[in-house]
């Protein structure tokens, strides 16, 4: 089922919701986990157990699944502001969240091609490649990932720092049970917020920015209240997140001032930077 949901975002007709282990089968706990994983980075995420033969819940299989699940959970919830961000983008502009390749890079040949028809860009600075076949598992679920292919630039593998150079197929890549090949573009900008188990445990006092420095690059991140329709009304704020590598190999991060407003808008905040 899962090139079928990436094909759907290929052929322009973007599949925004998205079903753990599918809307039959059950009783696999590495599918189900491998899914988990991948599909924290759509915008929607369905449990659907009504035609499966077992619960398809983030616990149901317990240990390390279960573990491995809450990870990927907290991790989408963290990046609230990033996808929120990315939404208001796809309302002003039509650009999904959700992109092919070639959307994101139309003057690449290769994106054009089958080469990249499993994998997908989140927004503009993250690249996801799903595990969605085994080529080399063991009984645990541990596997490798071939045929990623990384556009023009420098690629940080997300979770161990490590940088690629684009313009080039990446085989035998180490994904691990617990690990989604999740590559971010050098110089993106990613805003956060606090670990969460729903957005009112949010702490709007505090803004957070993950930043890989490259060259000069920039982000707007957009808010509004979450809650009412006021934002059809332009209740909304943005704010643009700049950041600058210069000759020293020093580096200058630039918050301009939010423009806009809304009702609840926290105007002066504790602001973390993560570089």
């Amino acid at each position: 089922h899962i090139p079928s949901y990436i094909g759907a975002g290929l052929s322009g007709i973007p599949y925004v919701g998205s079903d753990m282990d599918g809307i039959y089968g059950g009783d696999a706990p590495i599918i189900q986990t491998r899914d988990y994983q991948w599909k924290a980075f759509t915008p929607v995420m369905i449990d659907m157990d009504g035609w499966g033969s077992t619960v398809k819940n983030p616990a149901a299989n317990g240990g390390i699944y279960a573990s491995i699940n809450r990870m990927y959970l907290k991790l989408k919830a963290q990046m609230l502001p990033y996808n929120y961000s990315n939404t208001y983008e796809a309302n002003q502009t039509g650009m999904p969240l959700i992109r092919a390749m070639l959307l994101e890079y139309p003057e690449d040949p290769n994106t054009y091609t089958t080469m990249t028809q499993y994998q997908y860009m989140w927004g503009e600075n993250l690249l996801i490649a799903p595990i969605y076949q085994d080529t080399a598992s063991d009984d645990q679920g541990n596997d490798i990932r071939n045929g990623i292919y990384l556009p023009e630039g420098v690629w940080i593998d997300y979770f161990t720092g490590e940088k690629y150079d684009g313009n080039r197929i990446l085989n035998n890549f180490a994904a691990p049970l617990w690990k989604l090949p999740v590559f971010v573009k050098n110089g993106a900008i990613i805003p956060l917020t606090n670990p969460n188990n729903n957005v009112n445990e949010i702490d709007k006092g505090i803004r957070i920015y993950e930043l890989y420095p490259y060259g000069k690059s920039s982000f707007t991140e957009y808010d509004d209240d979450g809650v009412s329709e006021e934002y059809k009304r332009g209740k909304g704020v943005t704010t643009n997140i700049e950041s600058e590598v210069g000759s020293k190999n020093d580096v200058t991060v630039t918050i301009h001032p939010a423009k806009g407003d809304f009702t609840g808008f926290v105007k002066e905040k504790v602001t973390e930077f993560r570089i």
